[in-house]
């Protein structure tokens, strides 16, 4: 499927997923939160459903779900894991203490307050170009069942009920 930007996601969704009607039983529709001009959560779902309901898919048969802030709060955990992948080598502190030392990541919450900016500065620490071999290694490392996120947990829920295996 087409990449697009986040707004063009949240105006054009529909049009994305209309040829997809005929060859595909089910289709997921991922944005984040933070974009210049976003109306919020609520809004980006309503009227990404409303769009979409209104090219013909079946309401069951199309999950909205919309990341708050952005999706680097699924990635970033108090792990070994991650500070791997982002290449973090510091002797003594955790890239969690080393984000809350900059005011990154408050040690009372769960994730960053600004996620993507925190894995800019640690990318930027250590002199890591981003790309998509990192959340590769995070997320095949990882168990998401320590992600607390509502939004992942919307996605795996959804998951799970189109899929659900049953048993014997």
């Amino acid at each position: 499927m087409k990449w697009e930007t986040k707004s063009g996601v949240y105006t054009r969704a529909h049009e994305f997923l209309r040829s997809y009607q005929r060859t595909h039983l089910y289709a997921v529709i991922v944005l984040d939160n933070a974009w210049d001009g976003s109306p919020g959560i609520e809004a980006i779902e309503d009227n990404i459903v409303k769009n979409v309901r209104a090219t013909g898919w079946d309401e069951n048969n199309f999950v909205v779900i919309v990341i708050n802030p952005e999706l680097e709060a699924w990635i970033l955990q108090d792990s070994p894991v991650v500070e791997k992948a982002f290449r973090f080598q510091q002797k003594n502190i955790s890239m969690r203490s080393w984000l809350a030392q900059k005011g990154l990541w408050n040690t009372d919450e769960l994730k960053p307050s600004d996620p993507k900016k925190a894995v800019e500065d640690t990318l930027k620490m250590s002199k890591t170009p981003r790309s998509s071999a990192i959340y590769r290694q995070i997320t095949s490392r990882v168990s998401i069942k320590g992600c607390q996120d509502s939004a992942f947990q919307k996605l795996c829920n959804q998951m799970q009920q189109w899929f659900a295996v049953e048993s014997g």
